[in-house]
């Protein structure tokens, strides 16, 4: 009998939501926003919307899952609330505000919170988490660090207020993305965070897509197992990602790549899983923007691996719909050439909310196109002559071109000794050490600060001209 009873009160499922869908939270301005969860099967759930009184009713499917739709005003600051009832139980969900949401991922300088990794601090942090609590319209949901080896219904992570006891736990990329979009839309802006440090892009695919590119069974099965979670095949998709695409958001960031170093078909992978998420959340062509990955000094011989990845990261432009990258070489100081962690989170996190502004939400007079290289010309006096776009009214500079590099037939490659500028989009380039220059490469190794703009302040995005293996 006591069996018997123990079975019956674990079979008794209560009325309940995920940790997603939490007081506090930011639902999707003027849409259909998705509110789930779980009850008894058969029940009747109904979900009272506290903006319109709207009530919506669904019956709870024989695995104890409901779902309703309900329509979102236009953004306001103004706190809601929603009921969830079924019989005799209810869930209030205190404090909803309606605005703008945003999914973001990626690796260590996406997961690095404002106060900072050991040694590492955040540019401005102090100030800016002692001042948190005026920002009323940011909400972050950080969701935990967990793996899953099948795609899995629920993952750990509240959404919070951005407060000085908060703001610190809060990503610094994302929480300085929010600030600022903030600022152009005038609207609450929420953040779902779901990043982790040293993760490879593959942790992030499920294992559909990863055999869609070549991957073999045998492969997958391994590196699944991995006891290293950050290399696992699918095992972050399985329980951080996919635990969430039922929220309804606006679109993603993504800021990884570390641990992709030398891949010559990442642009490949990060297309496949861009639409992958995309398909998964079944809102359409929702826009994806990224950060090409920051310098930093890897090692010796490993600047060849970063110059290749930033590229297939321009690369992945061109490949995707609906996406943008930010720049992010001029944004670290000399002395963060053995830190991978960059310090200045703000103004990246402004690039990404500037490029969200112009392409997402179409704010005129916005620039956010990187300038890059179109082609270049031989001279006839050992020089090159190199022809770049989206300059604006011209170039930005602080009289000095570190970066440019010139080869000859040997495949040697110099420093540029011979720099100057040509009209508004080009660069005259040469070397003392080569006599004709046939390859010019530009940002390509590990440590590189830029110091060369448009007239916007992009930066150049890092280039080659070859196709040599070293």
């Amino acid at each position: 009998m006591i069996a018997l009873l123990g079975i019956a009160i674990c079979s008794h499922a209560t009325l309940r939501v995920p940790d997603v869908i939490s007081s506090n939270m930011v639902l999707q301005q003027q849409t259909q926003a998705s509110i789930w969860g779980w009850a008894d099967a058969g029940a009747k759930v109904t979900v009272i919307t506290g903006w319109n009184s709207a009530k919506y009713n669904v019956t709870a499917a024989e695995d104890g899952s409901w779902m309703v739709k309900v329509n979102t005003p236009r953004a306001t600051y103004k706190p809601e609330t929603i009921v969830i009832r079924s019989g005799n139980e209810s869930i209030s969900l205190e404090n909803v505000l309606i605005g703008e949401v945003w999914v973001c991922s990626g690796q260590s300088n996406m997961d690095m919170p404002m106060g900072g990794y050991p040694n590492e601090p955040v540019e401005g942090s102090p100030e800016i988490i002692r001042k948190s609590a005026d920002a009323k319209g940011l909400r972050m949901c950080v969701v935990d660090h967990v793996t899953a080896f099948e795609p899995q219904q629920e993952v750990g992570g509240r959404w919070k207020e951005s407060s000085p006891e908060n703001t610190p736990g809060f990503t610094a990329t994302a929480y300085m993305y929010a600030r600022a979009l903030e600022e152009y839309l005038h609207v609450p802006v929420g953040i779902i965070s779901c990043a982790w440090g040293g993760a490879n892009i593959k942790c992030y695919m499920s294992k559909e897509a990863l055999l869609g590119l070549g991957i073999s069974s045998q492969e997958f099965e391994e590196m699944q197992h991995h006891e290293i979670a950050t290399l696992a095949y699918s095992v972050m998709y399985n329980a951080m990602i996919y635990p969430l695409h039922n929220y309804t958001i606006k679109g993603f960031l993504w800021y990884q790549g570390c641990a992709n170093l030398g891949q010559r078909d990442y642009a490949d992978y990060q297309n496949v899983m861009a639409n992958e998420w995309r398909s998964i959340w079944g809102l359409g062509d929702l826009p994806f923007y990224y950060a090409q990955i920051a310098p930093f000094f890897y090692g010796e011989g490993i600047g060849f691996n970063a110059g290749i990845l930033r590229d297939e990261q321009t690369r992945a432009e061109s490949l995707m719909t609906n996406a943008g990258m930010v720049a992010t070489y001029d944004l670290v100081y000399p002395f963060e050439r053995r830190h991978i962690h960059p310090r200045n989170k703000a103004e990246l996190g402004r690039r990404f909310a500037t490029l969200a502004a112009d392409r997402t939400y179409g704010i005129p007079y916005l620039h956010s196109e990187n300038p890059k290289y179109e082609s270049f010309v031989e001279e006839g006096n050992g020089t090159v002559t190199v022809k770049f776009t989206n300059m604006g009214s011209g170039f930005w500079e602080e009289g000095e071109f570190p970066g440019f590099m010139v080869a000859g037939e040997d495949k040697v490659f110099y420093p540029a000794d011979n720099v100057s500028l040509v009209g508004t989009d080009r660069i005259n380039l040469g070397s003392s050490k080569v006599e004709k220059v046939v390859a010019v490469r530009y940002l390509w190794d590990d440590f590189v600060i830029a110091r060369l703009w448009n007239s916007y302040h992009l930066p150049i995005l890092p280039f080659r001209t070859d196709n040599w293996d070293k």
